[in-house]
């Protein structure tokens, strides 16, 4: 479900002015052709690719009114992060705008393999030990069935994803594509709701951590990449941590989903 991108020219039109004759009575008069205007070459422009958050939310755990101000809230902080200035954007050779929806119900296992290079599945899921929870066995299956490798550095992820579900302390995982592009998050909403004051600033922090682990980033002392993800306050990513993140989605961007993932076929031996 990758967006393709498809560079449209722009053609220069040329006006060419002939020889004009003006009648007056029975004298005609006549001017000299105008020198034809050089064409002058347009740059294509770049089409711009869309990158989807897709929160998908089964059970409806998060209530309509929370899900439209997060939506809001992340569409929102994600464009002021694409407005970041960095040295080596490639933003102007590959433009890319932010969607964020809510999903109603689990993607078929083809829709998950289909996925394309800038989508981010998002599972909202009750977390162990509540009742209704997501198993292991669940989680680790729909990791495999959105294409995470299990041998080399993303097959790891298998055994941290495990352990991190169980832990009561954790808001939610970000699965790492590595030199690639598969990966998928899951959100805790009970481990969330329960202490927070304001859900909608909890959900959106706790998403774009996610986020910035679907983007390689890891935990950090400070700022919104902390290993606990601060939820009472609006929080946004350290500076490095955008230039990070910019620069996975310029490489996404640039690359075919084809090249991607073979260069993480590559690196997981």
């Amino acid at each position: 479900m990758g967006d393709r991108v498809a560079a449209r020219g722009v053609e220069a039109k040329v006006l060419a002015y002939g020889d004009r004759v003006v009648a007056q009575g029975d004298v005609a008069s006549s001017t000299k052709a105008a020198p034809a205007t050089a064409p002058v070459a347009v740059p294509p422009t770049p089409s711009v690719q869309v990158a989807r958050l897709l929160l998908i939310d089964r059970k409806s755990l998060v209530d309509a009114t929370t899900q439209k101000d997060v939506a809001t809230r992340l569409e929102s902080d994600l464009k002021a992060l694409l407005a970041t200035k960095t040295p080596k954007s490639l933003q102007a050779k590959f433009p890319i705008r932010f969607s964020v929806s809510w999903v109603a119900k689990w993607p078929t296992d083809a829709e998950r393999q289909d996925m394309g290079k800038l989508d981010f599945p998002i599972y909202f899921e009750h977390a162990p030990p509540s009742n209704d929870a997501l198993t292991k066995s669940e989680l680790t299956g729909l990791m495999r069935t959105h294409g995470i490798l299990e041998k080399g550095e993303p097959g790891k992820q298998y055994d941290l994803a495990e352990g991190a579900w169980e832990n009561t302390s954790v808001e939610g995982l970000g699965i790492h594509p590595f030199l690639g592009y598969r990966k998928v998050g899951f959100i805790k909403v009970d481990r969330v709701y329960d202490p927070a004051k304001d859900r909608v600033t909890a959900l959106t922090n706790v998403v774009k951590h996610e986020f910035g682990h679907m983007c390689n980033l890891d935990h950090d002392a400070k700022g919104l990449m902390k290993a606990s993800v601060p939820l009472a306050t609006a929080t946004d990513f350290e500076a490095e941590s955008k230039g990070k993140i910019l620069g996975k989605l310029g490489v996404l961007a640039a690359s075919s989903e084809a090249a991607l993932q073979r260069a993480y076929e590559a690196a997981a031996k």
